[in-house]
């Protein structure tokens, strides 16, 4: 990461840059999170003697390193009421709360401690009430926070709810601006409404427990950034003073160790509240970010619901437990069913005929009647037998079996539409297999057209099935797939994948693939392997008047071989006779080509734009850059092609691959 000026506006977009899985999960099948507008809230919480010595109970009986219930006649000074002793001080701008009152404790200032803590596994839990409304700040509020007191860096474990800049109104854990990942939930919490908030790390894992749920609200991998002795937290502030929560907390305590789902629900459960429905939350809570261009407008999506595809009229969508489709563009959304793991759908794709293929992380569904039913759809592997996902060792990893990085699937081949995709992973949500997937008949079938060798860096052999993941046959590995696209001159298909060179063996590949309708088969042929830092590093592959566009994002030591390029196919292995149309210095993403517009995006993290995207009016003649500073940090992928209204669809993502917002581009 490159260095950054510490306003606050700048530190907060830093804070959030990285990530925000909205797919992080439960087991591979399980609970929703929240999308929707309405959640359950805790109607009051109990201030009486004997609820608060029940809740007190239940905490000591967990045997935390400190408990400080941050209420009564304490002064200057948080009692520590465990046996351990670790009284501790307010700063200003913080106090005690007096329980049932409806006076503030938290007015930016937090109570600090120092204490001897296990390096990479403890817990934290506490009672909070934010009573500033999401769309007022950027970041709403941090309740916790491990790390070196003033640290610019801010390295540690941050917790926090989500403002105006992104995860709205949603908690969400960040590690610091060096490694600059953030984790989310998927509730948006009701402001001036108590929670119960319990954090776990158990080494480079964090979950975290939402008012009595067994089910994480959050739950996903984030990296250690904290010293191994770092022995400082703050309650209601961040390590830095930035963005320190504006309300009430209590009932606050600490534990050298892993506190349970179980536990975590019994003393949410000895507090004795009572959920009600709270009240309707407006559908998207974020300030409007619409705006223009010389080139094109440009409009944020509602975040509820997720608009996750788009062809000509319609949009497919999905919110907690629910997955919709319009036949307006997004305008209104008549058409829904109910899905239990709508917050874990990965790929979906409307095709020509109206049905709706979509996916999970593991499991392909496809709807035939606008949403009215749906079935699940096993692939078939290249000898024609069923295709299940491997049992992963942790069944919260069960991986993306059918997620891409890109945006267009369907082309017609010989008069009949294809769909044909690869799927991008192994970089969040556990390792898989690599393979091409292709259907002829509108989905009700879905097979393999190729499958990629074991890739020892990233796959794991020690799956339940007891079988190596990827093709044993194949020695083509790879870490995932950027791009597939077809070339009507030819009739053939394209894909390139990344990322590295482990040993002697490239991960970056550009393949040839020729699908035989008669015979169901297809023959494939490796064009180029290279390293990283090569243009063949790359993704957005599109073809026009025969000849091939991609955009490269080589990356290593400088000087890089990265751009837009463009060739004809035969010339792919020769770069003396490939064109760069642009060079952006900056790495690209992906991009669209569409009516003789060029759309793509900068990748975030190695670039000094927020939101960089290029833009070309004519076949790659003349270039313009802009930055979309509003959004923050985001990398735009999944570029789709643009509805009746004459608008692309792109996904903004934080870091480089965690689904965030849906940006709408219509170009002038």
């Amino acid at each position: 990461m490159k260095n950054h000026p510490w306003t606050t506006a700048s530190l907060v977009v830093v804070a959030l840059a990285a990530t925000l899985p909205s797919l992080p999960g439960a087991a591979a099948d399980g609970k929703p999170g929240d999308r929707s507008g309405a959640v359950r809230v805790i109607k009051e919480k109990p201030a009486d003697a004997t609820g608060l010595q029940r809740l007190s109970e239940a905490v000591l009986a967990s045997k935390p390193l400190a408990y400080w219930r941050m209420h009564g006649k304490e002064g200057a000074v948080a009692v520590d009421t465990s046996p351990n002793g670790n009284n501790r001080t307010y700063e200003k701008g913080a106090s005690p709360y007096s329980p049932g009152g409806k006076a503030d404790n938290l007015n930016g200032g937090r109570m600090w401690a120092r204490l001897k803590l296990p390096a990479d596994t403890y817990s934290v839990e506490c009672w909070f009430w934010n009573e500033t409304p999401h769309h007022v700040r950027l970041v709403t509020g941090y309740m916790f926070s491990r790390g070196s007191d003033g640290d610019k860096s801010v390295a540690g474990d941050h917790l926090g709810i989500g403002g105006t800049h992104s995860a709205t109104g949603k908690l969400f854990v960040f590690n610091g601006n060096k490694r600059n990942e953030v984790i989310t939930g998927s509730t948006q919490l009701v402001p001036r409404t108590w929670n119960h908030v319990v954090m776990v790390r158990q080494k480079n894992e964090v979950a975290v427990y939402l008012n009595g749920h067994t089910e994480p609200e959050i739950q996903g991998r984030l990296a250690v950034t904290y010293k191994p002795d770092s022995a400082k937290i703050f309650i209601g502030g961040r390590s830095d003073n930035f963005a320190n929560l504006f309300g009430r907390m209590d009932e606050v305590a600490l534990y050298d160790r892993a506190l349970t789902p179980k536990e975590a629900k019994a003393h949410f459960d000895a507090a004795g509240v009572t959920l009600v429905e709270g009240p309707k939350q407006a559908a998207a809570v974020r300030v409007a970010k619409d705006g223009e261009t010389e080139h094109f407008w440009y409009r944020l999506a509602p975040a509820d619901p997720y608009i996750d595809s788009q062809r000509d009229n319609k949009a497919f969508a999905f919110r907690k437990g629910v997955i919709l489709l319009s036949e307006d563009n997004g305008k209104t959304w008549p058409h829904t069913k109910e899905f239990p793991n709508a917050k874990n759908i990965t790929f979906s794709c409307i095709l020509k005929n109206g049905n709706v293929l979509f996916a999970t992380r593991t499991k392909l569904y496809l709807s035939t009647d606008n949403l009215k039913t749906y079935k699940q759809i096993t692939v078939k592997d290249q000898k024609g037998r069923d295709y299940l996902p491997h049992t992963p060792r942790d069944p919260n990893q069960p991986g993306w079996y059918f997620h891409p990085l890109d945006g267009v699937h369907t082309w017609d081949v010989d008069g009949r539409e294809m769909l044909v995709w690869g799927n991008y992973c192994n970089v969040l949500g556990g390792p898989v297999p690599i393979n091409i997937y292709y259907s002829t008949d509108q989905g009700q079938t879905v097979k393999i057209a190729y499958s990629f060798g074991h890739n020892p860096g990233h796959h794991d052999r020690d799956a339940k099935t007891g079988r190596p993941l990827g093709d044993p046959d194949n020695p083509v590995i790879c870490r995932h797939i950027h791009s597939v696209a077809y070339n009507p001159a030819e009739k053939a298909f394209y894909a390139c994948t990344g990322d590295h060179t482990r040993g002697n063996r490239h991960e970056c590949h550009w393949l040839r693939g020729v699908y035989d309708r008669r015979d169901d088969t297809w023959s494939w042929k490796v064009l180029v392997s290279s390293t990283s830092n090569s243009r063949y590093k790359s993704g957005g592959i599109n073809f026009v008047d025969g000849k091939v566009y991609w955009a490269a994002d080589a990356n290593g030591k400088a000087p890089f071989d990265r751009g837009i390029f463009r060739c004809n196919p035969a010339d792919l292995a020769d770069p003396s006779k490939q064109t760069m149309l642009f060079n952006p210095k900056y790495p690209v993403a992906l991009m669209i080509i569409e009516d003789g517009v060029i759309l793509a995006g900068h990748i975030a993290l190695e670039s000094p734009f927020r939101t960089g995207i290029m833009f070309s009016p004519d076949m790659g003649k003349t270039w313009a850059q802009y930055d979309l500073k509003e959004f923050g940090k985001r990398t735009a992928v999944r570029f789709h092609r643009k509805n009746r209204d004459g608008w692309f669809r792109v996904d903004l993502r934080t870091g480089w691959v965690t689904p965030n917002e849906v940006l709408f581009i219509k170009p002038k």
